[in-house]
């Protein structure tokens, strides 16, 4: 939800110019100009935060993660994926250009969706990242071994809808983050051991179920 807040604009108002230091409008001609600056600042911010979008392309279904894909996303955007499928979509693309950042619960949810559903036939799961953006999102980890990658451009279309990330409950979500380790862990690269010595650790640690 987003709140219409203060500008930090300071408007002359009689009585209060003394109380009030008035704050200097750099590179503006005038306050208005300013007001627009900020404003475009801020839904430049807002379309930039992290977030999941989905749409579609020619009767594809498309998902766009936005700046970082950590934790908090990767249960939701499994469910996306799973529920797209589950419609009988013949193909999910995922369109990386735009994303920043992947923590190793969204690598190992990549990697868990590739291999269910990029292979079966009249089923595939398409990731969409430049190499640019293949190096910087998985070149640490090495994962990008176990990917197939497509350098088209990202989707042409503006028919983008914002999906709410919904809070699930800590068993769920801790048993989804156990598995996306659990899934690296048993993986050719050299920090496997380390991984799945994480998912052994998080099953341990699972809630009980209600």
């Amino acid at each position: 939800m987003v709140r219409n807040g203060p500008l930090g604009v300071s408007f002359s108002t009689p009585g209060l110019a003394a109380a009030i230091p008035r704050r200097p409008f750099l590179f503006a001609d005038s306050e208005w100009q300013c007001y627009n600056e900020k404003a475009s600042q801020r839904r430049a911010a807002m379309k930039d935060r992290d977030s999941i979008q989905i749409g579609q392309v020619q009767g594809v279904n498309w998902i766009r993660l936005i700046g970082k894909g950590t934790y908090t996303h990767s249960a939701c955007f499994h469910e996306i994926v799973e529920e797209f499928f589950q419609q009988h979509s013949r193909q999910v693309v995922v369109d990386l250009t735009r994303c920043s950042y992947l923590d190793s619960t969204f690598l190992g949810c990549l990697v868990r969706l590739f291999r269910q559903y990029h292979t079966p036939p009249g089923k595939r799961f398409v990731i969409v990242a430049t190499e640019q953006k293949q190096v910087q999102l998985f070149a640490s980890s090495q994962l990008q071994r176990f990917l197939i990658f497509d350098n088209a451009h990202a989707a042409d279309t503006n028919s983008w809808d914002e999906v709410e990330i919904m809070w699930t409950d800590a068993r769920t979500l801790g048993r989804h983050v156990m598995q996306c380790h659990r899934t690296i862990g048993e993986l050719n690269i050299p920090d496997a051991d380390k991984f799945a010595r994480i998912a052994e650790h998080l099953a341990a640690e699972l809630p009980p179920e209600a």
